[in-house]
Order: structure tokens, then sequence, then C-alpha cells
């Protein structure tokens, strides 16, 4: 058996429809791919469909010239054919999807007749409007882009007025918007939120003092760092990688050196050496200014090193963190000694 099902709408008013349906029913068979038709009847008769709820199409019982007096028929079609109109039956304002969200979130509003229509979005005292103007009867979709602002809870407003002015319908719902929330795809492979996971390249700077000092050479307790940074973010809270770089200590000039061409106050540089470590990083929230920690073990030219530091970050510029941090710095050359200064850098995620 085959059913078919045509809707041909005449008007929508007050959120119903005015259409007139046909629906033809037929007892076929199938023989290596050919197609028998044994009898057909068609039906057409005036509906109405309001919002969403379902309509029964009530059908008389089949003719009895079909094969078997039509009693090879199932039963469920000799009743009734339920019809399903996709229009909301009220106004709504259903919750954001996803919520929580990191960057991006799908906001869905309903209308049941023809209205004038406002979606807004408080930010930072001022409405961002998302959606304005006449709307039919249906559902519809915006996405919302937040990735330029903190994370926050923000309050989403949806209006709806009829021609004159006159308010139909007003809700008000939050959204949330965190680094921590999950991933969501959208339709058609819309991504509504960017990967946690990214590359991060880097570089930092920094000076510190030596511990134990160096008596005899006094400026040598003041060294400087620099540091090229290359890791992977697993989550808005854990990066590891890999950190190359050098260490310069500064000395007074001996008696060899022409003073009259030093012109930095730091001295000259007595003595450096460079070095590799694998890192670890972890941040301790996802606020517009973000605690972290990190420790660090490697080899320099000379001998095992390990690093230790926290401080804050931030982000500038999407994608583009700087920071700050206390660092302890220990060298296992000869005597271990320890290294206590400020680090400062850059980096960027991919």
């Amino acid at each position: 058996y085959m059913l078919r099902v045509a809707l041909v709408p005449q008007r929508y008013e007050d959120a119903t429809l005015h259409a007139r349906v046909f629906l033809e029913r037929a007892v076929v068979s199938e023989d290596d791919g050919t197609l028998t038709v044994h009898g057909s009847e068609v039906f057409s008769r005036e509906v109405t469909l309001q919002g969403n709820l379902p309509l029964k199409f009530d059908l008389p019982a089949w003719d009895a010239s079909l094969p078997d007096g039509g009693r090879a028929v199932p039963a469920s079609l000799q009743e009734a054919v339920l019809l399903t109109l996709e229009t909301p039956r009220y106004f709504g304002l259903p919750e954001n999807h996803p919520d929580p969200f990191a960057e991006k979130t799908l906001l869905t509003y309903a209308v049941p007749r023809t209205s004038v229509v406002r979606l807004s979005i408080r930010v930072e005292g001022k409405e961002l409007v998302l959606a304005e103007g006449r709307r039919e009867a249906g559902t519809y979709e915006v996405v919302w882009n937040a990735s330029d602002l903190p994370d926050d809870e923000y309050a989403a407003s949806f209006t709806a007025t009829d021609s004159d002015g006159n308010e139909l319908f007003r809700n008000e719902r939050s959204v949330r918007k965190t680094r921590e929330a999950g991933n969501w795809t959208g339709p058609s492979g819309t991504v509504l939120r960017r990967e946690n996971t990214s590359l991060v390249a880097g570089v930092e700077s920094g000076v510190a003092l030596l511990l134990p000092a160096d008596e005899a050479r006094a400026l040598r307790n003041m060294f400087t760092h620099v540091v090229f940074r290359l890791g992977y973010r697993f989550s808005s809270r854990w990066e590891a990688g890999l950190i190359v770089g050098q260490e310069a200590f500064h000395e007074t000039p001996g008696p060899d050196v022409d003073v009259d061409r030093i012109t930095d106050y730091g001295g000259v540089v007595g003595y450096t050496y460079g070095y590799g470590a694998a890192y670890v990083r972890w941040t301790l929230s996802n606020a517009t200014v973000q605690p972290y920690l990190e420790a660090g073990a490697g080899l320099s030219s000379e001998a095992p090193i390990t690093q230790f530091s926290g401080g804050v970050k931030t982000e500038l510029l999407r994608g583009v963190d700087a920071y700050l941090a206390p660092a302890v710095l220990i060298h296992m050359h000869n005597e271990t000694s320890t290294k206590i200064g400020i680090h400062y850098g850059m980096s960027v995620r991919f």
C-alpha cells in the first residue's frame, strides 16, 4: 500500500492555517522491480490547523473492489491520518544552546502569529539588538558571537507586539558565558565555539638575582632571561610543551675591557648558557585576569635545571595572551645556584 498527502495553504490568521488537504491511497504490488497499482482513491477536504496541534483526517473503508476487498490493507490505514503544522502555538524564548557557552550560542524564539519582535542582550548596561522587525508565524534562530566579551552572566530579552504597538509577549532569561563550556556544532556544521585545544607559541624575557651571591663579581648576580615557547593547550586549564632559552649573567668590566665603549648599565655579559626544558602550565580560573602555576625541568649546556613560576595572564586580543610571573630557576651546576626574578612575555594561540 502507498499513501501520499498534499497540503495547499489558503490563508493564515490568529495562529490558524486554513488549507485544503489532498490524500491519495493505493494498493500496489512489486515483482522484480516492477510496481503494479491495483487501485487507488483520492480524498480532499478543507482543514484548519492550529499551532502545532495534530489534525485527524478520518478515512472511509477501503473500496471493496480492491484485492481481497481491501482486507489486506492494515487496519490502521482504514481509520485516519494525523497531520501536524510545525508552527508554534505560543510565543516563547527557550533556553539558549549550548548553555553555558564559550564563544557563541544559539538563541531561538517562537512566534505564533505575525508580530513585530525584538531580541536583545544586555551588555555592560547597554542593549545589543540581535533580531528586530516584523516576523510571520514560525520559529527563528539567532547565533550570538560573544567571543570578545568576558565570562559573565548576561540577560536576553524578547518582546513581541502587534501592528498597533500593543505588547503581546515579553520574556527575559539569563545566558552564561564561560571558557570551560563544551563544544557544540550547530546547523550545517556551524561551530558555535572554538576548540579549547590549540597550539601555543610565545616569547618570554625576565630579570633575576643569583643566590648565593658572587661576592667577587657583584653584577654577575644579575642575569637576563630570554625564552621561546612552543606548547599545546589541552583545555582551557592545561597547557604543556617545550621552552628553549638562554641565561646571560652580567658582571663589572675587567681591566682589559674598553669601558668607554660600554653604555649598558648592567656591564658586560660575563657568562651565558643555553637550556631547554619541558613545562606544564595550569590556569586556576577563566576570569579576565587568570592566575596560573607553571613547572618545568630540563637540561642546560652545563647541568640539569628546574623552574617554577606563578603569576597572572590576560587576553590582550583574541588568541593573544600577556603574562607576568615571579619565577624561581634552580641550576645544578657544580654548586647548585638559585635564581629568583620576574618573567614576562606574550603567547599566541592558533
